[in-house]
């Protein structure tokens, strides 16, 4: 139970685990998890991305090469071009201020000062999805001889043969898939090769063809991308990166390997801090193989430390997650770990949706908690859980009636119904709409006849209807014969509605006694 513990028309429903209505405090926290909250509440304030990054607290404790952070909130947030920027572009046929854009970022790219890797966030935005299909194609006919063009047309046609492929084992794939597969990426390594030769810099063409010819299957094509990419930039974050995935164990390369290769990148971090998010891979993917082959209590032996030297939040978050499945858990320190991630991304649902809970239950925030929980239904509707949670923070930001919507939702799960009918009842009592609580309560007591709770509940609805008769007094004595008297606000409240029905039982003996 998450609610509020509000009290109306005399009644305050007994149902352990309510959010205190008080103030956040985080009394109970430790001194430095205080400091981090308040530090990272200020910076939430900050409706700017970039500001709003750079304003966050680093994770306490850390040991991240200098300028990590800093480097990570641009990387993330420096404006970067946009699926709308490109069609505007063409739809107007001013691709030379396209290509003028891609050429400006690309040259941030192989300067000392004003250094950027922001090229990449630019192709970024090219995947499967059908806008890119029709922009990608759009923007060659318009620009056939573009390096730019060439290499987000190999992008999308790199990210549809992997939607071709499907998501498993190759054993278990269709050969068709796999074929069609093949034909997409033959078509990526050809645009991507054409590009190569009109912009031999242009890193995300060798990372393309480097990613694609891992996934077809082309051993010597993935090596040659990969060597003449490095031999461009050594220490390129996105490059490395991905040839680090390349080297993992499933792939066929082996930790060895994936460790010397870090080793290499580590003499680069004084300039490039960026590459502390890749040089600890080899550790984030042992974790994961034990985490899910051994137990997750020894895969956060092997990550818990990672997160003290790198700003990744994907391990951040993972680090949090995984915590969730191991005893004893300390929420606060869980709590700053999910805060850091999303001081970078928002993440997976369940990391936002145990973002928002924390923030929820145990930082007391439900204003703050809102944007975790509204991404995390976003991301799955279908997340009745989370719809609760995200109900019970508008209720007790002080908004009950925007909390019915997610409390609806949040009944198409047998094991959050009974919670979320009796706090929807509560909230929209809170906001002044008996009919509507009467409807829910009317719900609740026929679907759960023996929370003792909901008929003492019932009993508050129906004198904010002004109904101060029979139907009263039978709530509140169906709710002393249901009523937990091992719970003590319940046994306090039996007692109550015990002395009310005394005094009522009294009345009426002396009415039929008079004559």
């Amino acid at each position: 139970m998450v609610s509020g513990g509000c009290a109306w028309a005399g009644a305050s429903p007994a149902r352990g685990g309510d959010v205190p209505a008080r103030p956040p405090l985080y009394a109970d926290a430790p001194d430095v998890v205080r400091t981090f909250l308040v530090a990272a509440k200020r910076a939430e304030a900050l409706h700017d991305p970039l500001a709003r990054c750079l304003a966050y607290p680093d994770y306490p404790g850390n040991a991240w090469p200098k300028g990590l952070a800093e480097a990570y909130c641009h990387y993330l947030f420096d404006p970067s071009v946009t699926l709308a920027m490109v069609r505007q572009a063409l739809d107007s046929h001013a691709t030379d201020s396209l290509e003028a854009r891609f050429r400006a970022d690309l040259e941030r790219h192989f300067v000392k000062d004003g250094f950027s890797e922001i090229i990449h966030r630019d192709f970024a935005v090219f995947d499967a999805s059908q806008a890119s299909g029709q922009l990608t194609q759009r923007w060659l006919e318009q620009a056939p001889h573009s390096a730019y063009a060439l290499t987000a047309r190999g992008i999308y046609f790199g990210h549809m043969g992997m939607k071709a492929r499907g998501g498993a084992w190759a054993k278990d794939t269709p050969p068709e898939n796999m074929q069609r597969m093949s034909e997409f990426m033959a078509r990526a390594i050809d645009l991507f090769q054409q590009a190569i030769r009109i912009e031999p810099r242009l890193l995300d063409a060798y990372v393309g063809l480097e990613d694609v010819a891992k996934t077809d299957s082309r051993g010597e094509l993935e090596e040659q991308a990969f060597a003449s990419g490095m031999a461009i930039d050594p220490a390129c974050k996105v490059l490395t990166g991905y040839h680090m995935v390349a080297l993992t164990p499933r792939w066929g390369g082996s930790y060895p390997q994936m460790v010397a290769f870090a080793n290499q990148l580590k003499a680069f971090l004084p300039e490039r801090p960026l590459l502390a998010l890749n040089t600890e891979w080899p550790l984030v993917d042992l974790a994961d193989q034990v985490s899910s082959q051994v137990s997750y209590e020894k895969g956060l032996e092997v990550l818990k430390p990672v997160v003290l030297r790198t700003a990744h939040a994907g391990v951040l978050g993972d680090v949090a997650e995984w915590s969730d499945h191991v005893q004893p858990v300390d929420r606060w320190e869980q709590l700053m770990l999910l805060l850091e991630a999303g001081r970078f991304e928002q993440g997976s649902e369940e990391v936002a949706r145990l973002r928002g809970r924390l923030l929820l239950l145990v930082a007391r925030e439900p204003a703050w908690a809102q944007s975790s929980l509204a991404y995390a239904v976003n991301k799955e509707p279908g997340d009745a859980y989370a719809h609760y949670l995200l109900a019970a923070s508008y209720w007790n930001a002080g908004d009950p009636a925007r909390s019915e919507h997610d409390y609806v939702l949040a009944m198409d799960d047998a094991s959050n119904r009974q919670d979320a009918l009796y706090e929807v009842t509560r909230a929209m009592l809170q906001a002044k709409q008996p009919a509507k609580a009467r409807r829910y309560v009317d719900r609740l007591n026929k679907e759960y006849p023996d929370d003792g709770p909901g008929w003492y509940l019932r009993a508050s609805v129906l004198i904010a209807q002004g109904r101060n008769g029979e139907e009263v007094t039978a709530a509140l004595r169906r709710f002393v014969a249901t009523a937990d008297r091992s719970d003590i606000r319940q046994a306090m409240q039996v007692r109550e509605a015990e002395r009310t029905l005394g005094q009522v039982d009294a009345f009426m003996k002396r009415m039929k006694a008079k004559p």
